[in-house]
């Protein structure tokens, strides 16, 4: 089944994990982008491990709400269960494949997303909101090693990121 959602998220770049992500083990994510002449976009195709050793894997199709990707912090994002052959054949096709791993912080009410990446030294922190201008506070271990916000730049987008596990 296929959902739709509007997602509107702020990243951050951070010098190291922050000390609290180790309290669980992270989720393991490998993902790939594979260019869809039909939709004239990519589609991302990835793969989780939990906590608890399940996996499950989804196809995403983004478009910034602007209709700009350049540096949205809103998009329209369409996500889709797939099975695990159908991942594995595009990952295994595309040249654009990332890996990190998944801390969660749970911090007033909202749930941070902390991912170190496999095959290169960098780190982030995101979060996803209900609006543009909604007010929230980063969390104190956050803080401690954040650089700065990064939602708006090209270069921090996951796609632009792939590659890293060559």
């Amino acid at each position: 089944m296929s959902t739709e959602k509007l997602e509107i998220e702020r990243k951050f770049l951070l010098k190291a994990l922050p000390t609290t992500a180790y309290q669980a083990p992270p989720k393991i994510i490998e993902q790939c982008y594979v260019w869809n002449e039909e939709i004239k976009n990519h589609i991302r195709y990835r793969g989780e491990k939990n906590q608890d050793g399940s996996m499950i894997y989804y196809t995403t199709i983004k478009v910034a709400a602007g209709g700009d990707d350049s540096g949205a912090i809103v998009n329209t994002e369409q996500e889709e269960e797939i099975q695990r052959e159908e991942f594995v054949k595009n990952f295994q096709s595309s040249d654009k494949k990332i890996g990190k791993m998944r801390y969660m912080i749970d911090y007033k009410g909202l749930m941070w997303e902390v991912d170190k990446f496999m095959n290169m030294d960098l780190v982030v922190a995101e979060v996803e909101l209900d609006s543009e201008d909604q007010v929230f506070e980063i969390p104190p271990e956050i803080q401690k090693v954040l650089i700065m916000e990064v939602s708006g730049f090209k270069e921090f987008k996951n796609y632009s990121l792939a590659d890293s596990m060559e």
